[in-house]
This record gives structure tokens, C-alpha cells and sequence, in this order.
């Protein structure tokens, strides 16, 4: 009777040492489809991505090629190069499609751009350079923007901080970030534009403007592309919702930081953090 009972035993161990190794087997066939369907996943998206820059690279090939034209031609009519026109009316109207037409060829480089910067199509080629000159080069390329905005840009820099970053990406990065702050200050106001050599090397550029500010509802997606926040659609501002999104990808790039602190109403202060040129670093190709 107790080797029955034992036998029994073992017997029911054995079974349930079988359910524990089936089901074992099940998860480990189940862990390992999930497995190959996040693979397949990441690689359809990784497919979808490259087609939506391919597509967009195209587009916008194709749109800045009759866009050049229109704006030549009327660039040639507002200026009257051939002769004053009869009626002031037309040379009005030729501005107004001349400065259309570059309103639209800045969106359709800026989308081509951030289309090549997705695909992993830049390349960063560090470099030190003086970041006043820096500040002051694209405050002065904005200065004219600045002026019929009535907004004042203000360069305010303590000795010669050094930048370690690549100089072309830099420039759109910062004339980005201040042809914002014009955009949405009002008139009247100021934009400040700032540059330290931190304690680490490292080097702080901000951009402080009184403009309209940011809702802190809309500060945990700021950096998302293709988005617009309230006072962009309310104001009907002209833009695709790219400059933030391409200006955290570059700062990703160069190794460094972008944050915002904004207050709605008050103005928007940006702060990026350059870090201090390692070896090795001399190139860097977005993943």
C-alpha cells in the first residue's frame, strides 16, 4: 500500500513536471513570435520611413524647381528691369507673388532638409569657433525681419565663449530659433540673445524673447514634428510645425541639449548646451 501511494506520487510529480514544461515550451514559442513580430514591425516602420523621405525629397525637388522661376520672374517684373510698368498696381501684385514664392521655397527647403536629417542623409563636421560671431552673423541676417516686426535683437556676450559644433548646422539651427521668436513677438518687443563658457567646457547659448509664450499644456510635446501650437493656428503663422523637431535632432546630433521654459503671455527662453569637442568627434552622421 505505501509503494502504491509513493508510485502515485511520483507519478503525479512526473505529470506535473510535464504541464510545467509544456507550458514553459508555450511562453518560450509565444516570447519568441512576439519577438519576430516586433522585428517584422520595426522593419516595416524602418520601410515606411524610408519612403516618406524619398517621397519627400522628391516632392520637394520637384516644387523648388518651378518655385525658382516664379520667383526669378517675379523678382525681374517687381523690379521693372525692362521698363516702369503703366500701372503700380502690377508691380504691387509682382511683390506680392515674389514674396510668396520665397515664403514657400524656405518651407520646401526647411521639409526637404528635415526629410534628409530623418534619413540619416546629414552629416555633422565639428569644428571650435568663436560664438559671438556666431550670434551676432545671424542676428544680422535676421535684422531686416527683425525691423519690420518693430522687435528688437539684442546680442549680449561676456568675453569670447568657444562653440564646438558644426558652423552651417549651427547657423540654421540658431537663425531657426530666432526667425521664431520674431514671428511670434510683438511689437515692441525684444529677443536677447545669449552665450557662456560653462565650468565643463561646454557651451550655453539661449535665446530669451517677450513674445506670445508657449501653454504649459503644449511644453511635454514641443519637440514633436509636425506639430503647431494654439497661438500658431489661432494667429494663422506661416510654418510646417518642423523647426523645433529639426533643432532637437540637431542638438541630438551634436551631442548636446535643447530645453524650453516658456510662460503663456510672458515670453520663451531657449537654452541649448553645446558640449566641449572630444577626440574622436570630428564627424558625426545622423543613425
Amino acid at each position: 500500500s505505501v509503494y502504491r501511494q509513493m508510485q502515485g506520487a511520483d507519478y503525479a510529480r512526473v505529470e506535473s513536471m510535464e504541464q510545467i514544461t509544456a507550458a514553459l515550451r508555450a511562453e518560450a514559442k509565444a516570447t519568441e513570435a512576439a519577438a519576430q513580430a516586433s522585428e517584422q514591425a520595426r522593419a516595416a516602420l524602418a520601410q515606411a520611413n524610408g519612403v516618406i523621405a524619398s517621397f519627400l525629397d522628391n516632392m520637394s525637388h520637384e516644387l523648388r524647381t518651378p518655385l525658382n522661376a516664379i520667383i526669378g520672374f517675379s523678382e525681374l517684373i517687381h523690379s521693372e528691369l525692362f521698363g516702369a510698368m503703366a500701372n503700380e498696381k502690377y508691380r504691387e501684385y509682382a511683390g506680392d507673388i515674389l514674396g510668396s514664392g520665397q515664403n514657400l521655397l524656405e518651407l520646401v527647403n526647411n521639409l526637404l532638409y528635415f526629410s534628409r536629417l530623418s534619413a540619416g542623409k546629414i552629416s555633422m563636421n565639428l569644428d571650435d569657433f568663436d560664438a559671438p560671431d556666431l550670434l551676432h552673423r545671424v542676428a544680422d541676417a535676421e535684422r531686416k525681419k527683425a525691423e519690420t516686426a518693430r522687435v528688437d535683437i539684442i546680442v549680449d556676450v561676456a568675453g569670447k565663449p568657444i562653440l564646438a559644433a558644426d558652423p552651417n548646422a549651427a547657423t540654421r539651427l540658431l537663425s531657426g530659433l530666432l526667425d521664431n521668436a520674431i514671428k511670434f513677438s510683438k511689437p515692441g518687443g525684444k529677443i536677447i540673445l545669449q552665450a557662456r563658457q560653462r565650468s565643463d567646457g561646454a557651451c550655453e547659448i539661449s535665446l530669451n524673447d517677450t513674445g506670445a509664450g508657449i501653454p504649459e499644456s503644449e511644453l511635454q510635446d514641443i519637440f514633436a514634428p509636425f506639430v503647431k501650437g494654439k497661438n500658431s493656428e489661432r494667429d494663422a503663422m506661416p510654418g510646417t510645425g518642423m523647426g523645433l523637431a529639426t533643432a532637437k535632432m540637431l542638438m541630438d546630433l551634436h551631442g548636446g541639449s535643447v530645453s524650453i521654459d516658456s510662460v503663456e503671455g510672458e515670453g520663451t527662453n531657449v537654452t541649448l548646451v553645446f558640449p566641449a569637442q572630444q577626440a574622436g568627434r570630428a564627424e558625426v552622421r545622423a543613425a
